[in-house]
């Protein structure tokens, strides 16, 4: 629709509408109200007045889809004017605000955005990997042919990367979905890309016709910028196929028409199309005079974006002097209170840490209690294990040595006398072994599995080996590592040492597995 016809059925809608309408009708009129004042006023007032609407809709705590919206339309005006930095913040702020909503739309179109920016940049891989993320979140190919602008996002960006098959995979649907819905803005754009591909691919006359068909169907948009983007390009188009008459033409007549609506950008990217044509077409005269005003107009571009810029600096610096002046204030008022309560804190903190180190002097005393009780066990056990070693033993000790002696003084002929103290002596010796285990165990306060086998092994070993007709296999496999207590160990030790007693005297066993 023309801007002017736009216009009109804008301030016919707003008699229309009363103060009772619902709001989402007039977030709609206030969506086109930024939309008009983007395209009829320049750059830096149709910014101030989205940063104020944008401002007002947070400052009511609207976090909605107009606020996505009315940012979208924000970003697409900073991007289109190379603020690519500040085009993106914006994507990224819409991006959040849909993903709390979680609304699948506007999380596609705002990715969408990002990758545009990216792709704006000529970070072309990162641009795919954007409009390949917003894909994913379209599933239902109805809502795709709304979003034909991500498939010739993706066109445009493999078109660029010479992947030709890519390109055309993504915008050939795209061009039939702008068709099907009737999306004219979709199916210029289409077009346009479809122009360079066909470009690139060497077909120029395919090429020339779809440069037509994009300017035409912009002309019927209405849309200036769009329109004198089309018709530079399809002027560079003419320079390179050496049809410089058409495209000096196509050149001439965009220059007039951005030189009406004071569009100094794309009057620029005009007069360099002019120029090539020239330069094409061997006219040097021609062709130095477009470089004159080219210089001209950049020079007039870089003096109209150092003063933007100087008020732009200066609005900023009153700004933040002004913020500083309400902080300052801030902090007058709410010093006294910030005094208050980091005292109560710092008491708080004071009884936490007193409370705390309480808890842990009452902890130590208990684990010294508990240390003081181990220890006295110790030594107690270590002090019985003494004596019976020193007192018990010895005295065993001197009993089956005498008896050797007296052994040896009998009469080889008193045979009962031998035996009873043949008897007696390995009762004894067993005695002395029994208690070697026992004050093995009493010394210490934990067994583990393998120390008591070890022991126990070495014990079956030396009773087998008396015997001629017993064989001993022993196999082990152990799982896990167990610990026992000195008792427990005393008490496995004396049955086991009891079943191989048994054995030696009563089984008749010829072969003993130990496992």
């Amino acid at each position: 629709m023309p801007d002017d016809t736009l216009k009109k059925y804008i301030l016919l809608a707003e008699s229309v509408i009363s103060k009772t309408a619902k709001q989402t009708q007039k977030d709609q009129m206030e969506y086109f109200k930024v939309f008009l004042v983007q395209k009829e006023n320049s750059f830096a007032y149709s910014n101030s007045y989205c940063d104020s609407v944008i401002q007002h809709l947070k400052e009511e705590g609207r976090e909605d889809i107009h606020l996505i919206k009315v940012l979208h339309l924000k970003a697409s005006s900073l991007v289109r004017n190379s603020w690519y930095e500040d085009g993106m913040a914006c994507y990224y702020e819409s991006l959040n605000l849909a993903l709390k909503l979680n609304n699948s739309d506007f999380k596609a179109a705002s990715k969408i955005g990002v990758g545009w920016v990216y792709m704006e940049m000529g970070n072309l891989q990162e641009a795919i990997n954007w409009f390949r993320n917003a894909k994913s979140d379209i599933s239902d190919l109805k809502v795709l042919k709304t979003f034909t602008v991500l498939l010739q996002n993706m066109a445009a960006t493999f078109n660029s990367l010479h992947q030709n098959d890519s390109a055309l995979f993504y915008l050939l649907p795209s061009i039939q979905y702008a068709e099907e819905v009737q999306n004219l803005r979709s199916l210029a754009n289409g077009h346009a890309i479809h122009a360079d591909i066909l470009i690139d691919l060497k077909k120029i006359e395919e090429a020339e016709v779809a440069l037509n068909k994009a300017l035409d169907i912009r002309k019927k948009i209405g849309d200036p910028f769009y329109v004198l983007s089309d018709m530079y390009q399809l002027s560079l188009f003419y320079s390179k196929v050496k049809q410089c008459e058409k495209g000096i033409q196509v050149a001439n007549e965009g220059i007039v028409l951005a030189s009406k609506i004071n569009l100094s950008s794309k009057l620029l990217l005009l007069h360099e199309a002019l120029a090539s044509n020239y330069k094409s077409c061997g006219d040097k005269d021609g062709y130095i005079a477009e470089l004159e005003q080219i210089g001209h107009l950049k020079d007039s571009i870089n003096k109209v974006v150092s003063a933007n810029a100087l008020a732009e600096m200066s609005a900023k610096y009153e700004l933040e002097e002004k913020e500083q002046q309400i902080q300052e204030q801030e902090f007058l008022l709410t010093k006294r209170n910030y005094i208050n309560i980091g005292s109560v804190v710092l008491l708080v903190l004071m009884i936490i840490i007193g409370l705390q180190y309480f808890r842990y002097y009452k902890h130590k005393q208990s684990v010294m209690a508990r240390l003081a009780v181990v220890n006295a066990r110790d030594q107690e056990r270590n002090r019985i294990a003494a004596e019976l070693h020193d007192n018990i033993g010895t005295q065993l000790g001197y009993i089956s040595r005498r008896l050797d002696f007296v052994k040896e003084h009998v009469a080889a002929s008193d045979g009962n006398s031998i035996l009873m103290i043949d008897e007696v002596n390995l009762s004894t010796r067993k005695t002395i072994a029994d208690l070697r285990e026992t004050i093995w165990a009493l010394k210490k306060e934990r067994i583990n599995l393998r120390e008591l086998s070890d022991r126990l092994k070495v014990f079956a070993q030396k009773q087998f080996s008396t015997i001629k007709n017993i064989d001993l296999i022993l196999e082990e496999n152990y799982e896990s590592d167990v610990l026992f207590s000195s008792v427990d160990s005393l008490n496995v030790f004396r049955i086991i040492q009891e079943g191989i007693h048994n054995i030696t005297q009563h089984a008749n066993a010829k072969t003993v597995f130990w496992f």
